[in-house]
């Protein structure tokens, strides 16, 4: 793990009241949003508008259905931090690494993110309540 955090998720009720929060707050400027009917959710990234392809962007979650996870998260929490995303090299690498040192892993494989990405999560419990998104760097498809 090199480090980099590729992006923060932020769960949210209202894609586009958000989207205006953030650009009003940082500047920051929405990609345009996808769908993603599996997992039950629009997502919307947010990036600086001077990127140079390195800053960190924001993620933002907004469930679909009352039937997922992210409802699920709203319900009990409210809107607020979902994840946190680290870049890995080598995500196969990294998952036995983890594994290996005793991680809980809610992914022995790599998965499939929306945008062709390979990435996997590290369950809470192991990472002090945080939920930890391992994302391998270049896996994204634009």
């Amino acid at each position: 793990m090199n480090g980099r955090v590729d992006h923060v998720g932020i769960v949210v009720a209202d894609t586009a009241a958000a989207i205006a929060l953030y650009g009003a707050l940082a500047g920051l400027q929405a990609d345009p949003t996808v769908e993603h009917e599996r997992e039950g959710v629009r997502i919307t990234f947010l990036r600086a508008s001077d990127e140079s392809g390195g800053a960190t962007t924001v993620e933002l979650i907004e469930p679909t259905r009352p039937d997922t996870g992210v409802t699920r998260f709203v319900e009990r929490r409210g809107e607020g931090m979902h994840h946190v995303c680290f870049e890995v090299e080598d995500l196969n690498a990294e998952i036995g690494r983890l594994s290996g040192e005793g991680y809980e892993l809610l992914d022995r494989a790599p998965r499939q993110g929306m945008h062709g990405e390979r990435l996997a999560f590290v369950h809470p419990r192991s990472a002090r309540g945080v939920l930890i998104e391992l994302y391998e760097r270049g896996s994204r498809n634009r």
